[in-house]
């Protein structure tokens, strides 16, 4: 995922393209990176 200057590897290794919101949030938590913070870059 990339946003601005943010840029976040996420794994998917299905390839289906949809990553599920719970996953997204997890590794956002894990990176140090709030919710807003993703949203507003």
């Amino acid at each position: 995922m990339k946003k601005g200057q943010k840029k976040i590897r996420i794994p998917n290794p299905h390839g289906s393209g949809d990553i599920h919101i719970g996953l997204v949030k997890e590794i956002l938590r894990q990176a140090g990176i709030r919710n807003y913070e993703w949203d507003n870059a």
